[in-house]
């Protein structure tokens, strides 16, 4: 009987599991239909007395809510990106701040080298007027002087024709006019070649005494060769018989140096 008992007791424990486990089931599964059933039982109950809307199915909620979530997650990952995107664009900002900055820099710097530049040339204008005046003033004063000792000379020599034959008188009266004739010269020479020196842009305080030094005083009353006449020969002749023109200099220049390549020995046998 004790077995009997016990082998019951153990039955109706493991029926009730099962039943119990079955119910749970079933309840899992239809609770949501019950729970509809019963909000909609609860709202045409309460409809008579108010227009509430028809509340919504338990299912479509929780699609509802899993679409909103996804959508949420959706929108995290955009505004992840917008903020990357803002980070980015300040960046950029930055950027072209700074480089607005270094343009407004160059610009000022620009501004002040057209100033300086501006300002030299105003300087060299003024410079450049200064010296005009004074080379007209020296080319004025130089012509004068030049034109005064024309003067005297023509002067000097119409006022001793008459001197000069008289006999020792007139011999000295030749040398001392002899003389100043010389003088003269030479010193129109020196003030020609300054004028010229004004021309030409070189420094007056090079001019020899008498315009010229005695090489180029020689070179002058011996005669220089024409490179132009020698150029102009070179064009006629075979070029292995041609003449090295450049050095040819006129008086007052310096003669290039010759070059060796170019060099033609023209010396005779013995020489």
């Amino acid at each position: 009987m004790r077995f009997l008992g016990r082998l019951f007791a153990r039955t109706t424990i493991l029926v009730t599991f099962v039943v119990v486990l079955i119910a749970s089931n079933i309840a899992v599964l239809t609770v949501d239909a019950v729970y509809d059933l019963g909000r909609r039982r609860l709202w045409a109950a309460t409809r008579s007395i108010s227009d509430a809307p028809a509340p919504p199915k338990l299912t479509e909620m929780r699609t509802q809510a899993a679409r909103s979530k996804e959508r949420a997650v959706q929108l995290e990952a955009a505004n992840g990106k917008l903020e990357a995107r803002v980070g980015r664009l300040e960046g950029e900002a930055r950027d072209l701040d700074r480089q607005r900055r270094q343009l407004i820099a160059r610009v000022d710097n620009l501004e002040g080298d057209i100033g300086r530049a501006n300002a030299r040339a105003a300087r060299l204008t003024e410079e450049s007027a200064a010296g005009s005046a004074k080379f007209r003033c020296r080319a004025r004063d130089l012509n004068a002087r030049i034109a005064g000792r024309t003067s005297r000379s023509i002067t000097a020599n119409v006022s001793s024709m008459s001197v000069e034959a008289l006999p020792w008188v007139g011999g000295a009266a030749v040398l001392g006019v002899t003389f100043l004739e010389v003088r003269d010269a030479c010193a129109t020479l020196s003030e020609t070649r300054q004028l010229a020196a004004l021309l030409d842009g070189t420094p007056v305080e090079d001019v020899p005494a008498c315009g010229y030094s005695a090489s180029e005083f020689k070179d002058l009353l011996l005669g220089t060769p024409d490179r132009q006449r020698c150029e102009d020969l070179n064009r006629d002749i075979p070029e292995d018989l041609r003449l090295p023109c450049t050095q040819i200099s006129l008086p007052g220049e310096t003669a290039a140096p010759a070059e060796e390549a170019g060099r033609i020995d023209l010396s005779l046998p013995g020489e």
